[in-house]
């Protein structure tokens, strides 16, 4: 099948990230053949999940934020460390949790998702119906000492395909001469448009935070201009 393929290395926030897109012809998955999802629990419900949530709630509601991170403890008896990732970099927030609040806070998530998160299912991975923030909890006997518990939060705005053309992340059609180098016939914004119009596959791949989601979603909205 034909397929072409091209990398960003910034994105319109100004994050440093690598994200390869490549684009193939043929047609998708069936929708009966996709992985069936969880239903989300109504919000109502996460009363208990926010107040073991309490003392992230600084962090979670800022909106320089992208990841809230709980380490396991490094030995048995030790307490679990709360780091934050956001447009500063990585940082320690100094918040240490018992492994038995980090354990009873991914079982809440994992009981409002309808999962199991215990020895025989350590890890738990969802999205948080409230503010779509994304999960991944894992225990013992992944992790040896307590629990650990990753928060993604979504990104607070949508970027679009010309943000990134903007931006310099994308190439448009201009300047000329610079999309004739970084892709031989088409620049990047071109080919996107050609593979969207066409009905090709597109796949997003990249490091974690590297901004496949969000870019996603900006070839999502565009894909519904054009429907």
């Amino acid at each position: 099948s034909r397929c072409a393929s091209f990398g960003m290395a910034t994105l319109p926030s100004g994050r440093r990230r690598g994200v390869s897109v490549a684009v193939a012809a043929g047609a998708g998955p069936s929708p009966s053949s996709a992985p069936p999802c969880a239903k989300a629990a109504p919000a109502a419900t996460w009363k208990v999940f926010d107040r073991l949530l309490e003392k992230l709630r600084p962090w979670l509601s800022n909106a320089d934020t992208f990841d809230v991170l709980i380490n396991p403890p490094a030995k048995d008896g030790g307490t679990c460390s709360v780091w934050v990732d956001s447009a500063g970099g990585l940082t320690a927030t100094g918040v240490a949790l018992s492994p038995m609040a980090v354990l009873n806070l991914n079982r809440s998530i994992a009981s409002e998702l309808g999962r199991s998160f215990d020895e025989d299912h350590p890890i738990l991975m969802g999205e948080l119906p409230g503010d779509g923030s994304r999960v991944t909890a894992l225990g013992y006997p992944i992790t040896r000492h307590g629990p650990a518990l990753c928060l993604r939060k979504p990104s607070s705005r949508l970027f679009t395909l010309d943000d990134y053309v903007a931006s310099g992340a994308l190439d448009g059609p201009q300047p000329e001469r610079q999309a004739r180098r970084s892709a031989p016939k088409y620049g990047h914004r071109e080919m996107l448009d050609y593979a969207i119009d066409s009905g090709w596959n597109i796949l997003f791949a990249g490091a974690p935070q590297a901004g496949k989601t969000t870019f996603a979603n900006a070839a999502a909205a565009s894909i519904r201009e054009r429907a």
